[in-house]
């Protein structure tokens, strides 16, 4: 059956890192714990959600379509441009490493090549009186960072976040108030 209803339009919404081991909202009206940090403003490009699989086909003498298809690898990205250019920025961005320095001077270096800065992530979105939160339990920034610094254009860091399996744990997963997901219950 159409629906308008179940359109959702993202216009606007808040993405945010933890470290591993901060607990995740239980459900959509709890609160983020304060180590949930706010990103901050991302492009207006907003998030791109992708879900991928790799199939390998089983060919059989007697039909020229696969007889079967077996999924050997599936990944999943959350990717944004976040238009803050601040430490929390920076350092999730590349990361990690250190920002020191005071008195209106400060200096950023990365983090050693072998270090990993794994991660949780969510980002949450409204339309209207719904609320959706995707929410990744660990991952990492997996995908390299170009940042072009113009005069016309800001510069944005754009990232790439990569879920990393966990036996047990959920690879990811929605949290939301829209009476429309009733049905799937």
């Amino acid at each position: 059956m159409k629906d308008t209803s179940e359109i959702v339009i993202g216009a606007n919404g808040t993405i945010r890192v933890a470290p591993v081991g901060t607990v995740e909202p239980a459900d959509i009206s709890a609160a983020f714990a304060p180590a949930w940090v706010d990103l901050g403003f991302t492009s207006e490009d907003g998030v791109t959600i992708e879900d991928t699989k790799t199939l390998d086909k089983v060919a059989v003498w007697q039909m020229l379509y696969p007889a079967r298809r077996i999924i050997t690898d599936r990944d999943f990205t959350v990717a944004f441009a976040m238009r803050q250019f601040a430490a929390k920025q920076i350092e999730f961005a590349f990361g990690g490493g250190t920002i020191t320095g005071s008195g209106g001077k400060y200096k950023y270096v990365p983090p050693d090549p072998e270090d990993i800065d794994e991660r949780k992530l969510a980002v949450e979105w409204q339309d209207g009186d719904n609320t959706w939160r995707l929410i990744v339990p660990l991952g990492i920034v997996s995908d390299k960072i170009t940042t072009k610094i113009e005069r016309k254009n800001p510069a944005d860091l754009p990232i790439t976040f990569s879920i990393m399996g966990q036996d047990g744990v959920e690879p990811w997963y929605f949290l939301t108030d829209d009476p429309t997901w009733a049905e799937g219950t």
